[in-house]
């Protein structure tokens, strides 16, 4: 059985979390790090789907306006230099961000939410983000985002965040964090092709850790014939119980 007081652990209690996140992946645009001056997006390749989204961006007048009137539109002190400030930055993040595997967040933040969102709320919560990010053609490419984002994590390259080493799946840090919430190791919990942490237990990609199977008896469905109970099917809780929902609703 699983450990109790777990539940919402999904949520990240400190936004301050995701501002940092944002902050590493900035770190791409600093020419000269030691000296902390911002170096041009100009000066970074950006992968054919990136590409193609910023050729829309630029060849849209709409899209190109929402693009950028969102960034003047998001509330920030006029100093904060650590943070995205145009489309051209937002398009060198997503284009790490594709490209790479959510690391492990530390002990109050197994993980650091979608990497995407965290890139990308500040500017849907503006009235031109969300006219952004409603927007067809927008949505579309956005399915090719992660399409390629799909790929890597599929990938046996993925598998640099099942590692041992800091901010690893198989920290020591991350082990134990992950054995106080279930209540159990993490080899005794989830299905492991091998014992060897340093081997990444047997699994063959990012995706395939996130998708693990646990063991036979440790978690148990509660009156799995009964229609009236709601099974969660991961880590997670209710948030809200709303009726009439349409698509668009925020």
């Amino acid at each position: 059985m699983l450990a109790p007081n777990h539940i919402g652990r999904g949520v990240i209690p400190q936004p301050s979390v995701l501002d940092d996140w944002i902050i590493s992946q900035l770190n791409v645009l600093h020419a000269e790090p030691d000296c902390g001056t911002r170096g041009s997006n100009q000066d970074v390749y950006l992968g054919p789907v990136v590409q193609e989204f910023q050729q829309l961006i630029e060849s849209d007048p709409e899209i190109f306006m929402y693009f950028h009137k969102m960034f003047d539109e998001v509330r920030r002190p006029a100093d904060d230099v650590n943070q995205i400030k145009d489309y051209k930055d937002l398009m060198v993040i997503l284009n790490q961000v594709i490209t790479q595997a959510p690391r492990f967040g530390g002990v109050n933040n197994l993980v650091i939410g979608v990497p995407i969102y965290a890139v990308l709320a500040p500017f849907c919560n503006t009235p031109s983000g969300y006219n952004a990010f409603t927007n067809p053609k927008v949505n579309a490419h956005f399915q090719k985002f992660f399409d390629v984002w799909a790929r890597f994590l599929v990938s046996p390259a993925s598998r640099y965040a099942l590692a041992t080493g800091e901010k690893c799946w198989f920290s020591a840090e991350a082990l134990d964090a992950m054995a106080q919430r279930l209540g159990a190791s993490f080899y005794d919990t989830w299905v492991c092709r091998n014992d060897d942490p340093e081997k990444h237990y047997g699994f063959t990609s990012w995706d395939d850790f996130f998708t693990r199977r646990f063991r036979p008896g440790m978690r148990p469905v509660i009156e799995p014939g009964n229609p009236n109970l709601v099974t969660a099917a991961c880590e997670a809780t209710v948030h809200a119980i709303h009726p009439n929902v349409r698509a668009l609703d925020t």
